[in-house]
């Protein structure tokens, strides 16, 4: 008798500590025994309810305890900002592109534990803190001239340029067949960005990794193969009539559309436009891109990071989840932009292309924290600058007075 309660003690206690144990495993994790819901932020607001809801649908087939609900916003990176302050930021979200690296760790998981590491994810730094990894590349992207073929055969242009006066000369064939040789989406500012703040072309004109920290010691226009270039090239862009007829009256919308229709011939972005072009009509064999003429290099450059909430309080599961879309594939494939993974297969339209031509690949290294501050001091936004410059009748003064605010900035940080 006195055994048999001994043994039924024994067992109570042991089905006491297995629930607890079972209690402890379940506890944000998101297990199969609970139901949890994961707020998903995307900034692509034209597949949040398609393509990206499959794959949320997908993922809540293979785990039906978990309902990913997506959130997309237009302005991402503002609307992040403020709720990573706020300690509010949904599970798995895009960090923020204007945060300093050095404060991801305040608001992000670290997410060094998911297998991605230097050696099979592209453009790791960008996301990396001290050894950590905080977030991951939605994608790699490669700027460079994106170009419709068709336009090109129509007026006889049978190779891509390799100079700048074959590449003036292509665009006085297409300006002479009513073709738009060149879109700059000039009202809608931030296309400007390779030309401005973005620094793509200045980087690939000059081929070096480290241009971002030149500015620790030069102001933003003192080297001609630098920003000063792509301010220059885009004047003459204008001046010569290669661009939009009515500047202030482009679109985006309207520019992809013209793109894909072959009304407009090139323009000079990512990489993760070509997929766009398609969407609005064009055949994906009739979008290619070839590195801007005369340049050293191509700049291979992380798109937007997707983290972790540090607040989250499905913590594994989101982790669990984010890991997801990156293997195999799913998300790059999901929006038909360059995976980031190293061993990945790329076929964005154009890509195959624009890496036959054998030009170097650089990547970019980020700014020193002493130069993101002289740039946030000195309260420059390149890109209007560069509106004003190619319109204004007093080019030259843009230039100094962007020169002279920059050099009071590194003053004052010094």
């Amino acid at each position: 008798m006195i055994k048999r309660k001994k043994l039924l003690s024994i067992v109570i206690g042991a089905v006491m500590v297995s629930s607890v144990l079972a209690g402890c495993g379940s506890s944000g994790s998101g297990s199969s025994s609970d139901s949890i819901t994961l707020n998903w932020e995307t900034h692509r607001t034209d597949m949040a309810g398609t393509t990206l809801k499959a794959l949320a649908d997908e993922y809540h087939k293979a785990n039906p305890n978990v309902t990913i609900k997506i959130e997309s916003e237009k302005d991402s990176d503002s609307v992040m900002k403020t709720k990573a302050a706020g300690g509010e930021l949904p599970d798995v979200s895009s960090v923020v592109g204007t945060m300093q690296r050095t404060d991801y760790p305040k608001y992000y998981a670290d997410i060094s534990d998911l297998g991605f590491t230097k050696d099979n994810l592209n453009c790791y730094d960008n996301a990396e803190v001290n050894g950590k990894l905080y977030g991951i590349p939605s994608s790699v992207n490669y700027t460079a001239v994106i170009y419709n073929k068709e336009a090109f055969k129509k007026v006889g242009i049978t190779s891509i340029p390799k100079t700048m006066d074959e590449f003036y000369a292509d665009c006085d064939k297409l300006k002479a067949a009513g073709i738009t040789p060149f879109a700059s989406n000039y009202k809608d500012v931030w296309p400007l960005s390779p030309y401005s703040d973005g620094h793509s072309l200045a980087q690939e004109k000059t081929g070096d990794d480290n241009f971002e920290n030149s500015f620790e010691t030069k102001n933003p226009f003192d080297d001609p193969n630098g920003l000063l270039y792509g301010f220059k090239f885009m004047r003459t862009m204008k001046d010569k009539g290669y661009l939009e007829k009515d500047l202030m009256s482009t679109s985006w919308d309207n520019s992809k559309k013209s793109l894909a229709q072959g009304t407009t011939a090139m323009t000079y972005l990512g990489s993760w436009l070509t997929p766009q072009l398609v969407q609005n009509g064009a055949k994906a064999e009739d979008i290619g891109m070839f590195p801007f003429p005369e340049t050293k290099a191509l700049i291979m450059g992380g798109d937007t990071c997707l983290g972790v909430a540090k607040t989250s309080k499905h913590l594994d599961a989101a982790k669990k989840f984010l890991k997801w879309l990156f293997t195999k594939d799913r998300y790059p494939k999901a929006c038909g932009i360059a995976s980031p993974l190293k061993d990945a297969k790329q076929d964005a339209p154009g890509l195959e292309e624009l890496l036959s031509y054998k030009t170097p690949i650089i990547t970019v290294k980020p700014s020193d924290d002493k130069v993101s501050k002289i740039w946030k001091e000195s309260e420059i936004n390149l890109s209007q600058e560069l509106q004003e410059y190619m319109t204004t009748s007093t080019p030259d003064k843009v230039i100094q007075d962007v020169n002279s605010k920059f050099k009071a900035a590194r003053s004052s940080a010094d």
